[in-house]
């Protein structure tokens, strides 16, 4: 797992927080929170953080559904 500080993690973190940008403005219907669409350098380091702990779980999701595939695969 990386650090907080490196530069995987906050690839991540900023790639999460213009995914979901886009996906506000494709699909909030009206004119959004300015807060939910506030561009990464803008955006305050309790929701980088929390942007990099989403981007983490997602990665072990996708780690333990290759695992589970290989446990079925090795019991068929």
């Amino acid at each position: 797992m990386t650090s907080p500080s490196t530069p995987d993690t906050v690839t991540g973190r900023r790639l999460l927080r213009e995914a979901w940008v886009a996906g506000v403005q494709a699909h909030f219907p009206g004119e959004p929170k300015a807060g939910y669409i506030t561009p990464w350098v803008d955006t305050p380091q309790w929701e980088r953080e929390a942007a990099g702990a989403v981007c983490e779980q997602a990665w072990q999701q996708e780690t333990d559904a290759d695992i589970f595939e290989a446990i079925e695969k090795d019991a068929s």
